[in-house]
């Protein structure tokens, strides 16, 4: 998804710059194709927010460490989720926020999740740590409505991404499928549409709540599940 939305804003036209963990040799391969600057941060640990000036923020790292039951939940596991879903983008936010209500425009867009709306069985710490943001967001938009800044989230359901592949194997390795496809399978059967959502899908959700005309919006969830979490 982050790949995704980083080449959306560079084709329109937007200086970019984004924040990167693991992958660094993906991320100036990135960079080097969209124009962009690349920023080495892991908000698993100590970390600083580069000095930019920045009208708009997306806030879409995250980790979902949940698949056990909660007797099997570790105090680690809660507290990385939370600084990585959590306590990241509200400190983003934060820093980037001041210039933001000075120059009297902003947007501030967080994947969140459609677990942040309905979170299901052994999914705690990811369900907690979204349900946390989303409360945020519904907070800081009514705090920050007159500056002129908008906070907004957007809801993907299972996106074909890494993340979900990697949540197909630990299923898999855990026993509870014969392989990814029957754990695919079985996901897709509770998805209305019938297909997983693709990375560019919810880029365009993030560039529409975006937009300078989208500014009579905020504090939504967009949700992009193929009718999911249709509550």
């Amino acid at each position: 998804m982050g790949q995704a939305i980083v080449r959306r804003f560079a084709r329109a036209g937007h200086e970019v710059a984004f924040s990167y963990n693991s992958n660094g040799e993906r991320a100036k391969e990135l960079a080097a194709e969209t124009g962009t600057e690349a920023y080495a941060l892991d908000f698993r640990r100590e970390w600083r927010a580069p000095d930019l000036d920045v009208d708009i923020l997306v806030n879409n790292a995250g980790v979902n460490l949940a698949t056990e039951e909660i007797f099997n939940t570790s105090d680690e596991e809660i507290e990385t989720t939370m600084r990585i879903n959590f306590y990241a983008p509200v400190r983003l936010i934060r820093h980037y926020g001041r210039g933001m209500r000075d120059r009297g425009f902003g947007r501030v867009v967080t994947i969140n999740s459609g677990m942040g709306l309905v979170p299901p069985a052994r999914r705690l710490s990811y369900g907690a740590s979204k349900h946390a943001m989303r409360a945020a967001t519904r907070s800081l938009a009514q705090e920050l409505a007159a500056y002129q800044i908008t906070v907004n989230d957007v809801c993907p359901g299972p996106v074909d991404s890494f993340m979900f592949r990697e949540k197909a194997q630990a299923a898999v390795d855990a026993g509870r499928f014969p392989d990814t496809g029957a754990y695919l399978a079985d996901f897709l059967s509770r998805v209305p549409t019938g297909s997983l959502i693709l990375a560019d899908e919810v880029a365009a959700a993030v560039a529409f709540l975006a937009a300078e005309e989208s500014g009579s919006i905020t504090g939504v969830a967009l949700r992009v599940d193929g009718g999911m979490y249709n509550l």
